[in-house]
C-alpha cells in the first residue's frame, strides 16, 4: 500500500519539526505574540485616522485595511508600491466578484 502526492512533504516535515522542537506551549507563545502584534498594528493604523480596518481579530494574525478617504490623490496600490521600496511586502488587491470595488491592503504578521 503506497500513497502518491503531487507535492513534496518538506513543508509538512518542517512544520512537524517546529512543533516537536517548540512544543505546544512554545508554538502557542509565538502565535499569541503574532496576534498581539497584529492588534498593535490595527490600533496604530486606526490612530492615524486614515485607514478603515476590514479584518476582524479572529485568531489569525492578519490585518486587512483600506483608505478611508480616496480624495487625497493616493490609492492602496500606490501605498503598496511605496512600502515595497523600504522592503515591506504589503499586497494591495481588489476583492472577489460582487465586491471588486473594495480595494484593500493586507499584512500577515509573522515571527
Amino acid at each position: 500500500f503506497t500513497l502518491n502526492f503531487s507535492k513534496g512533504a518538506s513543508q509538512i516535515i518542517g512544520q512537524y519539526y517546529q512543533l516537536i522542537r517548540l512544543g505546544f506551549e512554545g508554538y502557542k507563545l509565538i502565535m499569541e505574540n503574532c496576534r498581539a502584534n497584529a492588534r498593535y498594528l490595527t490600533r496604530i493604523l486606526e490612530k492615524t485616522g486614515r485607514f478603515k480596518i476590514l479584518s476582524k481579530d479572529m485568531g489569525v494574525p492578519v490585518v486587512a485595511f483600506s483608505l478611508k478617504d480616496k480624495s487625497l490623490g493616493h490609492d492602496e496600490y500606490e501605498i503598496s508600491d511605496h512600502l515595497r521600496k523600504f522592503g515591506w511586502v504589503v499586497p494591495a488587491y481588489t476583492m472577489a466578484p460582487d465586491a471588486q470595488n473594495v480595494l484593500l491592503l493586507r499584512v500577515v504578521v509573522r515571527e
